[in-house]
C-alpha cells in the first residue's frame, strides 16, 4: 500500500495490537481517503473490531501509528477520537428508545439557558434541541419528527438517527459496522442513497459488512484482514467475490453453499390450516424426513411470525400440528421442547443464547427443560450433574469444532458463528426431530456460513426436518430442497428446488400472483 497523501483522511502503519495468548493485529497498515467509502473485510477473529477499537480510542496499539488528515496522533480514549471527527455506528445501535429522536441527538451536548440557572442546574433549552435535531435531520434528508420516540421507529429510521447523531457532532469519519443487518431491500437502498450524499459532503466512511455483494454497490475501495494482518487494499474495480473469499479464508472456496447428500424419508411435521388473528392465514405444508425447506418472502411476509407460531412463543388461534404422525398441543415453548421441535432465533445475541452464562450452562439449559432428556442430567435431589453437564458440552464444542478456551467461557466471548453453533448445540442436546432455523447465517462471515450449511446438511443426513428462514435468496435457492414463498401471512407459493429461481420467488413474494 502506498503511504498516506494529503488525501488522507486517516491512516495507520505498521499496527500491532495483542492480548494474552492471541496476536489480533500484526503490522496492519490502512487508509482512508476523504469522501471515499472503504470496505473493511475478513472473517469473524481476523481484526476488524480490535483496528476499528484503536481508531475510536477503545485501545491503544502496542506499536505503530495513527495520522488524522495528515497529522500524528495518539487517541487514548473514545472521547479523544470523538473530539477528532470519529463516530461509530454499531450493529446495536446506541439509541436510548424512552427518549425522543430530539433527546437522543441532544444527548452530551443539550443547549442550556444562558445564565447562573443553565450554568448551575443545566436547564435545557428543549425549544431549540428540537430546532437542532430537525436542522440535523433535514441536512440528511430525513423526515422523521425530532419528537417521535425512538422505539417507534423502523430499524432503517434508527438507522438513519444513529447517522445524524453522529454528523451532528461534526463527525468527519464514519464507522459502520454492519448497517444493513435488519434492512429490507428498500431500506438499503435508502441507505445506501444517504451515504452517497455523505460522500459527496466529504465524510470518510469504513464500511463493514458480511454481505459481500453490497460493497460492489457503495465501496470505492476493499481492504481484507485474516488472523490479523492485513492480505491486501483493492479498487472496488479489481475485486471480485470470489477472490474476496479465497482472501478471507485463506483457501479457495469454490462451493459457498455445500449441501450433503440426503435422503428424504417420512413426514416428521405436518401443519394444517395454522391461522394467528391478522398475522397468518391457513398456513398448511408438511416437512419430511432428510429435507431442508426453505420460506422465502419479503420483511414483514410473516416468516418469523409462523417460526414463534410453530415454537408456542405466539400460539396460534387454530389449526393443527402434526408431529411424527401425532397431533401435538403447543401452547408454549416449554411445549415445542418437550414434542422435539427446536427454534433458533434470528436474534441469537437477545434470544438464542444468555451471553453472560458460558458455553456449558448455554449448551445443557434447554436439554435439563426437556422432559426427554432432562433424566440424563438431573442427580437424585433434582441438582443438575455438572459433571455430565461439561462431558456433554465438551462433546459438542469438539464435533461442532466450536473455537472457545473452554465450556466455562462466557458466551459474549465467541464469533457470531461460534455463537451461532452453541444455539445449534443446545438444540441438538434435546435431541430435536424439527429445527427451525430463522436467518441463520445474518452477521455471520463467508467462513462460518459455510459450516452453518454443512452442519444444516448433517442434521438433515441424519434424519432430521429442518425448516429455514432467510432474507438472503442465494441462500434459499442453494441449501433448499424445496421452498415456500410467503406473502401477507400466507404461503403463496410451493416449489421444488428446480422449479426456483430469484426472479421467480421475488414475483410471488410482491405481486398478488399465487401458485
Amino acid at each position: 500500500m502506498d503511504g498516506p497523501s494529503e488525501n488522507t483522511s486517516l491512516s495507520a502503519s505498521g499496527i500491532c495490537k495483542g492480548f494474552p495468548g492471541v496476536r489480533a493485529l500484526d503490522s496492519v497498515d490502512f487508509d482512508l481517503l476523504h469522501g471515499e467509502v472503504h470496505a473493511l473485510l475478513g472473517e469473524n477473529g481476523a481484526g476488524k473490531s480490535t483496528l476499528v477499537k484503536i481508531f475510536t480510542g477503545v485501545y491503544q496499539p502496542d506499536a505503530g501509528s495513527l495520522r488524522i488528515d495528515g497529522r500524528d496522533m495518539s487517541l487514548r480514549t473514545p472521547a479523544e477520537a470523538f473530539q477528532h471527527g470519529i463516530s461509530v455506528i454499531h450493529q446495536e445501535l446506541d439509541l436510548i428508545p424512552t427518549l425522543t429522536v430530539a433527546q437522543n441527538l441532544a444527548l452530551g451536548r443539550a443547549p442550556v439557558v444562558s445564565g447562573i440557572w443553565g450554568q448551575r442546574f443545566g436547564v435545557v433549552r428543549w425549544t431549540k434541541a428540537r430546532q437542532d435535531a430537525r436542522a440535523n435531520l433535514d441536512d440528511l434528508g430525513v423526515d422523521v419528527d425530532p419528537d417521535t420516540l425512538v422505539a417507534d421507529l423502523g430499524i432503517s429510521q434508527a438507522q438513519l438517527i444513529a447517522i445524524a447523531k453522529a454528523l451532528s457532532r461534526d463527525a468527519r469519519i464514519l464507522i459502520m459496522d454492519e448497517p444493513t443487518s435488519a434492512l429490507s431491500a428498500s431500506e438499503v437502498d435508502e441507505l445506501f442513497h444517504r451515504v452517497r450524499r455523505l460522500k459527496a459532503r466529504g465524510v470518510s466512511i469504513i464500511y463493514i459488512t458480511h454481505k459481500l455483494e453490497e460493497i460492489f454497490r457503495i465501496a470505492d475501495r476493499v481492504t481484507v484482514l485474516r488472523d490479523g494482518h492485513r492480505i491486501a487494499t483493492l479498487p472496488i474495480s479489481e475485486a471480485n467475490i470470489d477472490r474476496l473469499i479465497s482472501m478471507m479464508v485463506g483457501r479457495s472456496l469454490a462451493e459457498r453453499y455445500p449441501r450433503a447428500a440426503t435422503t428424504l424419508g417420512d413426514t416428521v411435521l405436518n401443519v394444517k390450516h395454522l391461522n394467528r388473528r391478522g398475522i397468518l392465514h391457513d398456513i398448511s405444508f408438511d416437512v419430511r424426513s432428510g429435507e431442508i425447506v426453505g420460506i422465502a418472502g419479503l420483511v414483514g411476509s410473516g416468516r418469523t411470525s409462523l417460526a414463534r407460531a410453530l415454537f408456542g412463543a405466539d400460539p396460534a388461534d387454530s389449526g393443527e400440528i402434526v408431529l411424527d404422525g401425532r397431533s401435538v398441543v403447543i401452547a408454549s415453548p416449554q411445549d415445542a421442547i418437550n414434542t422435539g421441535l427446536a427454534l433458533l432465533t434470528e436474534d441469537r445475541r437477545r434470544q438464542g443464547l444468555i451471553l453472560e452464562f458460558a458455553i456449558r450452562e448455554n449448551i445443557v439449559l434447554p436439554p435439563v427443560h426437556s422432559r426427554e432428556t432432562n433424566r440424563q442430567y438431573l442427580g437424585r435431589l433434582g441438582t443438575v450433574d455438572y459433571r455430565r453437564a461439561t462431558k456433554v458440552a465438551s462433546g459438542f464444542v469438539r464435533s461442532l469444532a466450536i473455537k472457545a478456551p473452554s465450556v466455562m467461557h462466557p458466551a459474549r466471548s465467541l464469533s457470531g458463528g461460534n455463537q451461532q453453533k452453541v444455539v445449534v448445540a443446545k438444540w441438538l442436546a434435546t435431541k430435536a426431530r424439527v429445527f427451525i432455523f430463522d436467518e441463520p447465517t445474518r452477521g455471520i462471515d463467508v467462513g462460518a456460513k459455510a459450516e452453518i450449511y454443512r452442519l444444516m446438511g448433517q442434521l438433515a443426513a441424519g434424519g432430521a426436518g429442518i425448516i429455514m428462514i432467510s432474507s438472503e435468496v442465494e441462500e434459499i435457492l442453494a441449501i433448499s430442497t424445496r421452498i415456500l414463498v410467503m406473502r401477507e401471512g400466507r404461503i403463496v407459493a410451493a416449489l421444488p428446488h428446480a422449479a426456483a429461481n430469484k426472479e421467480v420467488l421475488l414475483r410471488y413474494a410482491a405481486t398478488e400472483v399465487e401458485a
